[in-house]
């Protein structure tokens, strides 16, 4: 039987791998956590959630401390409750895992689906009641007023303690991205790091990655300007296997990914709530 020799690991190693590097927003976000992730339902704890704060003296006296705090969003719990799975059939597994076999398509494909259900999990994130909506109602977005819809956002992350120094990236819909476009900012396309990262421009200090996967709600868009702090995303294949297709002369691959994302840090997140003209 062709299938005991499905190689399980190598291909859930791969598909997280080509997802990652699929994906828009996964490298921007907190991954680090404590637990283990194998069934829906259960949870982990974000590391290095929180900030901490100082107690400050100036009367030259020994300085009272009082209780030790708890930063705000520090061992922040998450429960993962998010599923997907795939199930698709290959007539002889062992040629299929060749390297020029359909494996490896059907790998890609399953990578590039997880990239997007993932990315659009994560960016749903920008309707949560915790997220700065940059109006309340949307904005039209234009040519004219695009770029000061960003200085507004970074000034709000700015007046909210995020440093300067802090990697801050802007997640617009093409068409956004073609007003910013349209006003000739520098695409500062020999910057080697910023591209790894999936921008394709700069400005007034931020990257700016073009994806279709932020929420489109009734024809607003929101689009995202955040910290890789903002948001923390954990996920994992917890299983994948290989078996004899029922009544097909055929081999079955399947697997199932949970995952899961939480706003951990609200001040480093601003959202455009944008439409544009028809």
């Amino acid at each position: 039987m062709s299938y005991e020799k499905f190689k399980a690991n190598v291909m859930a190693a791969k598909i997280m791998e080509d997802r990652t590097r699929a994906s828009a927003f996964i490298n921007h976000t907190v991954r680090e956590y404590e637990g283990m992730l194998r069934n829906v339902g259960d949870s982990v704890t974000i590391k290095g959630a929180g900030k901490v704060s100082f107690v400050e003296s100036s009367d030259g006296k020994p300085i009272q401390l009082g209780e030790p705090q708890t930063p705000e969003g520090t061992n922040a719990i998450l429960t993962v409750k998010q599923q997907a799975a795939f199930n698709f059939m290959v007539p002889d597994i062992d040629s299929a895992q060749g390297a020029k076999g359909a494996m490896e398509l059907y790998r890609r494909q399953v990578s590039n689906e997880f990239a997007m259900k993932h990315d659009k999990y994560i960016a749903s994130m920008a309707q949560s009641p915790l997220a700065k909506l940059a109006s309340a109602n949307a904005t039209q977005a234009t040519k004219a007023n695009i770029l000061e819809m960003l200085d507004d956002a970074v000034q709000w992350l700015q007046e909210n303690d995020v440093p300067t120094t802090e990697k801050v990236t802007a997640f617009v819909t093409p068409a956004a991205f073609k007003l910013i476009r349209q006003n000739d900012i520098s695409l500062d396309t020999d910057n080697s790091k910023m591209l790894a990262s999936g921008a394709v421009a700069r400005y007034n200090n931020l990257d700016i990655v073009i994806t279709n996967n932020v929420v489109r709600d009734s024809g607003v868009d929101y689009c995202m300007i955040m910290t890789d702090k903002a948001i923390a995303f954990v996920d994992a294949i917890t299983k994948i296997e290989a078996k004899r297709a029922n009544n097909y002369i055929a081999d079955e691959v399947r697997g199932v990914s949970l995952y899961d994302a939480k706003l951990i840090r609200p001040k480093e997140l601003y959202v455009l709530n944008i439409k544009y003209t028809a």
